[in-house]
């Protein structure tokens, strides 16, 4: 994987119409018809505060759950999705008032659950969840995309809160399952 420096706005923005040109050929006569894509972006929850059961953002975790609206400032995102716990709906809310959408819990303890529900939605979405140190890494994964500076577990590292993954996700025909065409690991920094 290559890890590439932070990038703005525009860089990460300049990836969605790739995405959105492999949906189109799903909607054209010719050549693949039966073509699904979509596109997924997955964050870990923002910063938190001291360890509860279930903590809330820190300042700093508000000021990234901010930053995250400003990344997908010209993108069409869809449908949110974020587990059960406070901190990945608080990391999604500013993203919810901006777009005008709900945030739709997802059990994090059943990753297959929210495969087959990403797999269910239209082609042509873009479609964005947050997870944990550990399902964001498992999901990735699920949908054939790979990262790399995980911890012995296979986890992000616990103070690891940057990362951005985008993948590009298309099954070849309506059973087939979505695999990832293309899996982008970004570091989205405050500083």
């Amino acid at each position: 994987m290559i890890t590439p420096a932070p990038m703005s706005r525009r860089s990460v923005l300049a990836l969605v119409p790739a995405a959105l040109a492999t949906a189109r050929l799903a909607r054209s006569e010719d050549p693949m018809p039966t073509l699904r894509a979509r596109t997924l972006v997955i964050v870990r929850h923002a910063e938190k505060t001291a360890a509860t059961d279930d903590p809330v953002l820190s300042e700093r975790g508000q000021v990234r759950a901010r930053r995250l609206v400003e990344l997908l400032s010209g993108a069409r995102v869809t449908h949110l999705y974020a587990s059960q716990f406070r901190r990945t709906v608080q990391t999604l809310e500013p993203l919810a008032l901006r777009h005008e959408l709900d945030v739709t819990s997802y059990d994090a303890r059943d990753p297959a659950a929210l495969v087959t529900e990403i797999g269910s939605r239209d082609d042509a979405e873009i479609i964005v969840v947050a997870g944990h140190s550990n399902t964001l890494p498992d999901l990735v994964s699920r949908f054939g995309g790979v990262l790399t500076g995980l911890d012995e577990r296979g986890w992000l590292d616990e103070s690891e809160y940057d990362r951005v993954v985008i993948q590009t996700l298309v099954a070849l025909d309506e059973h087939a399952p979505l695999r990832a065409v293309q899996t982008l690991d970004l570091r989205v920094t405050l500083d």
